[in-house]
């Protein structure tokens, strides 16, 4: 009994199957690496930027306590340190959605490196001293969404909640750590120093940032290699059938 044989065109088309779907497992190797790779880099930027924010204040409050600034205006400057925060919050996630989270977080970045060295020029308890430490609060409000949004897209189920309890462990760590360093810094080597140790972590920060890969983009790519693997077994399936 004869059997048809197989045409040229359906073995061209199982062979092709056969590279993209190699192809596209060493793209989800490859995506997954840098996925593995990001997420602890995340966790280093956030601890870098909480520790130049933490320092940051610390010595720009303590240089105000040298000058009897008093209680009250300190107050105010603090509320209006945290409520352009949570302003630039409002504005970050959005604008991320547009113009990418890692760009957004740069931006913010580059706004606190220039706020610390602006304070540096300025007498403390002046109208510029008091700007450049509410803009440092608009930076930080700016960097964090976009870095939380990325965090979260990078796991799914119970990964999502640890993502978020490293998060909270390196920012925490980044805050105690600048309190420490903030004390003996300004006592053994300057008042000003601390600025720029602040604008140091700041700047790797941002060089941090440069190579940091958006896990989502990851996510995206997959769903359409997904897409295009299961379009391509359509269009083999009417081969064979034929």
């Amino acid at each position: 009994m004869l059997t048809r044989p197989k045409s040229s065109g359906a073995i061209t088309a199982g062979c092709l199957h056969r590279v993209a779907k190699r192809h596209n497992a060493s793209k989800e190797i490859t995506s997954q690496k840098r996925q593995h790779t990001t997420v602890p880099l995340l966790y280093f930027i956030s601890w870098l930027t909480d520790f130049a924010a933490i320092l940051f204040i610390f010595v720009s409050t303590r240089l105000l306590a040298d000058e009897q600034t008093s209680a009250q205006a300190m107050g105010y400057l603090g509320a209006a340190y945290f409520l352009v925060a949570a302003i630039a919050n409002t504005i970050s996630g959005p604008l991320s959605d547009y113009l990418g989270k890692r760009k957004v977080s740069f931006i913010g970045t580059v706004v606190m490196v220039a706020a610390i060295a602006g304070i540096i020029q300025c007498e403390p308890g002046t109208s510029g001293f008091y700007v450049s430490y509410t803009a440092v609060g608009l930076a930080l409000g700016v960097i964090y969404p976009p870095i939380m949004a990325a965090l979260g897209t990078a796991r799914s189920g119970q990964g999502t909640m640890r993502t978020y309890l490293f998060f909270c462990l390196a920012f925490n760590f980044g805050i105690a750590c600048a309190q420490v360093a903030g004390g003996y810094i300004y006592k053994h080597v300057g008042p000003y120093a601390p600025f720029y140790v602040a604008i140091g972590a700041a700047l790797l920060a941002g060089i941090c940032l440069l190579f940091a890969n958006d896990p989502s983009a990851h996510q995206i790519q997959a769903s359409e290699h997904e897409e295009l693997d299961s379009g391509f077994d359509k269009h083999l399936s009417q081969v064979f059938s034929r």
